[in-house]
């Protein structure tokens, strides 16, 4: 979590905060990059890498499949949406009756 951010000469400085979990300091290890577009604190773009890319894979093969054979993808969703609608119906209504009550 961050607790402010600065900006000092075009670069951005973050304090972050350790979280704890059941009494454990939790510091955050994980990988991020920074891809600057300008000297604005709101150009820059901030992602994990490795996410970044399962999801590139993810949709490039998603939209492949789809392209490559497009009748089969076709008739595969079709089955898709009919299974989510007979099974899950129950959860869009509880769902929607939950943000209902909400707001």
């Amino acid at each position: 979590a961050v607790v402010s951010t600065q900006s000092t000469g075009g670069h951005v400085s973050e304090k972050k905060e350790k979280e704890t979990w059941a009494g454990a300091v939790i510091e955050d290890k994980s990988l991020w990059c920074t891809a600057k577009c300008g000297s604005h604190e709101a150009a820059q773009v901030r992602f994990n890498p490795i996410v970044a890319a399962c999801s590139v894979i993810i949709i490039a093969a998603f939209v492949s499949y789809c392209i490559v054979d497009a009748e089969n993808a076709n008739e595969l969703f079709k089955s898709a949406k009919g299974m989510v609608a007979t099974n899950f119906t129950w959860l869009y209504i509880g769902g929607f009756d939950c943000w209902a009550v909400l707001l």
